[in-house]
């Protein structure tokens, strides 16, 4: 017979969890922490409204929930993008030597943003990869227009804000972004590039960098990211929060299968219990 389980079960896993949340963020594991988040948010919401408000005051007594949402939901829109088959336009296909590259154009509806896709297989191991983006000197060998790059300051372990010169016909622009990898709950990396934000540029940069910096009208603002998975047969990947618990959220699994034979972007993420 299994043991019933209580109200105050229930708040302990639910507790144990936030306080998952915050190590997995403060660890720079963002888009885990966040599909974290989601379960304990949506399983509070069927909660008695004092079990709730314990759990909410929990969540909000420090600042850094309010940033994972934040980082989190822009990490699940790249993805949604990347696996997103729809709304991309091949843009040319059979590139390259291997003849295994597309790529994908999409225009958002309002706004004039263009997101260009290049879909294919790296031939090599996923750890030369990373590695090769790691060191940011080295992006203008491989790098569209890159001219010379550098980590200027490293904000935690994966996470560095990086200067590149972008050469143009006519112009040429500067860069200067947060870059940052997060291991997927799949076993995915998600290599994220955002522009840097005048808060993250005070608090991470001295004053003479910043006084070196590109001026506003000279920089070129880019944002998306790499999505890198090793292809092999039946691969499966569990989340690490998937430890044993009676409710639903706490038991909700991520896994991937992907056939060796599709490209490393297209697979469908399945949650299943």
């Amino acid at each position: 017979t299994s043991k019933a389980i209580t109200m105050g079960d229930l708040l302990q896993n639910l507790l144990e969890d936030v306080q998952l949340t915050r190590r997995l963020f403060q660890e720079d594991r963002i888009t885990e922490a966040y599909f974290l988040l989601q379960n304990i948010e949506r399983f509070t919401q069927e909660l008695h409204p004092e079990l709730q408000s314990v759990i909410e005051r929990e969540l909000n007594k420090e600042d850094d929930i309010a940033t994972l949402r934040m980082e989190g939901l822009r990490n699940a829109n790249l993805l949604a993008l990347f696996e997103d088959g729809d709304t991309w336009n091949d843009w040319t296909a059979g590139a390259g030597t291997n003849q295994d590259v597309v790529v994908g154009i999409h225009k958002e509806e309002t706004g004039g943003q263009y997101y260009f896709k290049v879909e294919g297989r790296v031939h090599c191991d996923l750890l030369h990869v990373l590695a090769a983006v790691l060191e940011n000197e080295l992006y203008k060998f491989w790098m569209p227009l890159c001219t010379s790059s550098k980590s200027i300051a490293a904000m935690s372990s994966y996470r560095r804000i990086v200067q590149t010169k972008i050469d143009f016909a006519l112009i040429q622009k500067e860069t200067l972004f947060v870059g940052h990898g997060d291991i997927l709950p799949d076993g995915g990396v998600l290599v994220t590039i955002n522009p840097t934000t005048p808060a993250e540029e005070a608090k991470h940069l001295t004053a003479a960098q910043i006084a070196t910096l590109p001026a506003a009208d000279s920089r070129l603002d880019i944002s998306g990211g790499f999505l890198f998975y090793e292809e092999r047969e039946d691969a499966a990947g569990v989340s690490i929060h998937a430890a044993a618990a009676e409710y639903e959220a706490h038991n909700e699994r991520l896994l991937t299968t992907r056939n060796v034979n599709h490209s490393a972007n297209t697979g469908k993420v399945l949650r299943r219990k």
